[in-house]
């Protein structure tokens, strides 16, 4: 079974890039992993990419910055399960830890926090 991963994958350049040098996925490619994850119909638990999708959407840009980023990454990290198809984060756990790094008061006014 391919996993969701593999199609982001298909897209990485081919020689080794060390991690301070990352490369950039097109856009069109993450919809794709978007509708993707969408049909997998995941009850409790959202793809990364889902994560990612969340941030955008609920969280004021200005405070989506490097820190915020990378603390919200060692946060995170630690939540993420593979079950073999690709990775996974319990839902209410990802909006915990959001809510922790970011605070509440740093989402989009309107935002139902869905857990």
């Amino acid at each position: 079974m391919l996993t969701l991963s593999s199609h982001v994958y298909s897209h990485a350049p081919q020689e080794h890039i060390p991690p301070e040098n990352p490369w950039n996925l097109p856009y069109a490619e993450i919809e794709k992993l978007v509708q993707f994850s969408e049909a997998l119909n995941l009850q409790d638990e959202i793809t990364p990419v889902q994560a990612w999708q969340n941030l955008k959407s609920h969280i004021k840009s200005e405070f989506l910055h490097d820190a915020v980023l990378r603390e919200l990454k060692r946060d995170l990290a630690r939540l993420v399960i593979c079950y073999g198809f690709g990775a996974v984060l319990n839902v209410t756990q990802f909006w915990d830890s959001v809510k922790r790094v970011v605070g509440s008061r740093n989402l989009r006014h309107g935002t139902e926090l869905h857990q």
